[in-house]
């Protein structure tokens, strides 16, 4: 059963309920108020009938049906006197509209002074009247004829309007259905038309404020990621492929050119030293890819620990000073922490360590080695890292591409590299839920400006929780 028939449905059985109970009481409250009503005129023809017959003047029981019938009298009226002994004193009416035993009628007055009850569809209303020094028993009767025809009359109206209306409900849910879900068939239309060639069309968000359009726009937004991550991962494997060709290509040309002089030990001696040229590039292009994935893994498969930051950033010091013996590497804290829990980060070491040796290594190679400014400030939030070189900046239209796989400014084709540094150092970064903002420096240099959010259970020294 699809939504659009299950909803009209649904709607059905809502309206079905609501109609039933609607009736049950429209029809329950007119039959009580027909019986008030009747009753209540009963009670004021027997205060009137008793006046004629007991005050006024003796008349007999044709008299008193000539009287009754004339003045407004009630459909098949009997008009009953019992004195307190239980004789009939006086009977008004057609006997052939009355069967029931006096003994009947006075036996409830034995539980009730007045009452009033319906017997064989006749309305009964016995009362006592006091009349001088005398009390009576008086009894009333008549039928409905009218009141009942308007109850019956109001039933058939509704027992025949029930399905009718109920088939209504079915026909105008069924269109309001269709009408209300006709935007998920447009959304079904589309993304059927979507695919991995088409990625860049979009579904329509609508007026953008009820929930069908926050579910087109949600999609939207997805679209958005998987056409990025798209053309990313396009845009990787053709770097990919282009890095890795050409160290291959001139490995291969330098084996046969060795090949082609077997005599010569001299040309095979620099043509081994240029393959391992080539096969070390290779392997740093290798590692920097292994990184690159590594850095935009799910933090779920990623091992997490307490890492401390500032033992963090003098081991990256050190390591950056083997490869660069003659670099000057300047560490600066700021705000130093009052206890160890203040500087614990909650993180993967070895990916931190990478992330902060790719960019000290990025400050001194395109600085000419000049001195690079880490500092590391500690807040209650997390831990502000920024590394500043001494280069020349670059244009401020390439700043957002500076992070873009195998990407590579204009000022840095001529150095060693593959443009994957900080490709994974944004990617570590993001791992990390942490942020990353560069920007040309006052001085002439580059500043990377690095915020990895706290994930310490609880900070003695702020006094508040991170999660």
């Amino acid at each position: 059963m699809n939504i659009r028939t299950r909803l009209s449905l649904q709607f059905v059985l809502i309206v079905a309920i609501i109609l039933l109970v609607f009736s049950v009481v429209v029809y329950t409250l007119s039959s009580y108020y027909r019986y008030s009503d009747f009753v209540r005129r009963l009670e004021q023809k027997a205060d009137i009938s008793c006046d004629i017959v007991l005050n006024r003047v003796n008349i007999d029981s044709t008299a008193y049906y000539k009287i009754s019938t004339s003045n407004s009298g009630l459909p098949q009226e009997v008009f009953i006197v019992y004195n307190l002994a239980g004789k009939r004193v006086f009977f008004g009416g057609k006997a052939e509209d009355f069967n029931i035993k006096d003994v009947d009628l006075l036996k409830r007055f034995k539980s009730f002074a007045n009452w009033n009850e319906t017997i064989n569809n006749r309305e009964f209303v016995g009362l006592k009247y006091h009349s001088e020094s005398t009390e009576y028993l008086v009894v009333i009767s008549a039928v409905d004829i009218h009141g009942r025809n308007k109850v019956s009359n109001l039933s058939l109206i509704l027992i025949i309007g029930f399905p009718i209306l109920i088939s209504l409900s079915y026909l105008s849910g069924m269109v309001f259905a269709r009408k209300a879900l006709s935007p998920i068939s447009e959304v079904i239309d589309r993304v059927n038309e979507i695919s991995g060639s088409k990625l860049h069309l979009r579904l329509s968000e609508g007026n953008r404020t009820d929930e069908l359009a926050q579910l087109s726009i949600t999609f939207n937004n997805m679209l958005e990621r998987l056409e990025s991550a798209f053309n990313a991962q396009r845009a990787f494997i053709s770097n990919a492929s282009h890095e890795l060709r050409t160290p291959l290509t001139v490995i291969y040309g330098q084996l046969e050119l060795a090949l082609m002089q077997p005599e010569k030990h001299n040309v095979l001696l620099e043509t081994v030293e240029e393959v391992k040229s080539e096969v070390m590039e290779l392997v740093g292009l290798v590692n920097g890819l292994l990184q690159l994935a590594k850095a935009n893994s799910d933090e779920n498969v990623v091992a997490f620990s307490e890492v401390r930051m500032d033992e963090l950033i003098l081991e990256a010091r050190l390591d950056m000073l083997k490869a660069f013996p003659n670099a000057v590497i300047n560490i600066n804290f700021l705000s130093p922490p009052e206890n160890v829990e203040e500087i614990i980060l909650h993180g993967n070491p070895m990916l931190l360590k990478a992330m902060l040796t790719n960019l000290i290594n990025n400050g001194l190679v395109y600085s000419s080695v000049k001195p690079v400014e880490v500092t590391l400030k500690i807040k209650s939030e997390g831990f502000t890292i920024s590394v500043l070189d001494n280069g020349t900046g670059i244009n401020n239209a390439e700043l957002k591409k500076v992070f873009d796989p195998f990407y590579r400014s204009t000022g840095s084709t001529q150095k060693d590299g593959h443009g994957l540094g900080l490709s994974i150092v944004k990617g570590i970064v993001e791992l990390h839920k942490g942020d990353i903002s560069i920007q040309n420096h006052t001085t002439g240099g580059l500043l990377f400006t690095i915020f990895l959010p706290r994930k310490t259970k609880y900070n003695h020294r702020f006094g508040s929780k991170y999660i």
